[in-house]
Formats: C-alpha cells, sequence, structure tokens
C-alpha cells in the first residue's frame, strides 16, 4: 500500500515511528491472524497462533512486529501451566532479543522484553525496559501496562497503580 501511494518517510520521521515494517503482504497478514488467535486464549488458538507467527518469521525473518509476538505467545502456555517443561522462558527471551536487535527502539519489543523478564525474576531489567518502552512511546497501552505488572511485582504499588490507570484510559 505504501508503495502504491508511494508514501515516503524522511529518516527523522521513520526513527521517530521506530518502526520497521515488511514488504511482504504474506507476512504481515500471517502475523495479523496469529495475533487474532492469541486473543481467544485457549490452548488450541494459542497453538494454532504460535504456528502462523512462525510462519511469519519464516517468511520474512527480519520483520520485528513478529519476534515480540513470537515470545508472548511463547510464553503464555508457561503462564498458564498448561506447558511447565518446555523452555518457555529461554526461547521468549531469544525472540525478544531478537526483536530488540532488529529495532532498539521499537515500544511493543521493549514492554515484551520487559515482560519476559519479569517472568525470568529480572526485575530491575524489566522495569527498565519497560520505563524505555512507555518513554519511546507514552500513548502506548501495553507499555503501562506491561510497565505497571513489573513495578508491582517489585513492591511499587503506587506507581504501578499510576500506570495500570493510564493503561486503563488508553
Amino acid at each position: 500500500i505504501v508503495s502504491i501511494l508511494q508514501i515516503k518517510l524522511a529518516a527523522t520521521e521513520a526513527e521517530l515511528f521506530g518502526y520497521k515494517a515488511t514488504h511482504s503482504v504474506e507476512a504481515h497478514d500471517t502475523l495479523l491472524r496469529g495475533i487474532a488467535l492469541y486473543f481467544e486464549f485457549t490452548q488450541k488458538s494459542i497453538h494454532e497462533s504460535l504456528m502462523l507467527l512462525t510462519k511469519a518469521a519464516q517468511i520474512d525473518p527480519n520483520y520485528v512486529a513478529v519476534q515480540p509476538w513470537l515470545a508472548r505467545v511463547t510464553l503464555y502456555p508457561w503462564i498458564m501451566a498448561w506447558d511447565t517443561k518446555s523452555p518457555a522462558l529461554d526461547i521468549a527471551l531469544s525472540h525478544a532479543q531478537r526483536a530488540i536487535e532488529l529495532d532498539p527502539r521499537s515500544p511493543y519489543a521493549l514492554s515484551i522484553l520487559g515482560w519476559v523478564q519479569l517472568w525470568r525474576h529480572q526485575g530491575d531489567e524489566a522495569i527498565s525496559n519497560c520505563r524505555r518502552a512507555v518513554m519511546l512511546d507514552p500513548n502506548n497501552s501495553e507499555a503501562h501496562l506491561f510497565l505497571s505488572l513489573s513495578l508491582a511485582s517489585s513492591g511499587l504499588g503506587q506507581e504501578a497503580l499510576y500506570n495500570s490507570e493510564k493503561a486503563k484510559r488508553f
């Protein structure tokens, strides 16, 4: 669509958005279908979501948006205690770190890295990455949500509540 409309961002605008998309319609469509399945929150839909996200990553290994979603969906069965024996924490961390390698300024990638670090009992790192995500995109509800969770788990309830309320407003 961007190439058809011939929209061009200046380098400074592209950096401001901090988002590196894909040129593959198939990868993007596969990502969106995977995200939709994730939000059904069933064991079957999470498994199908993971398969689609893995396919999207194979189609375009440098598509930044896929990696944090892979981290999130990989970790979900472990969090829900559906699969506590898998190396989900390590795999999720690997996807989150790959997203940061691809785009160190991606608020979503930083938020998910923080969320993964929270589950790995790396509270200070989780808070730091989530704070950075909020700083880069102060209107991002999920960045505030993940920051709130990280703060709450570290005993910083007042600040956690503030960020939780902000997430709800957004």
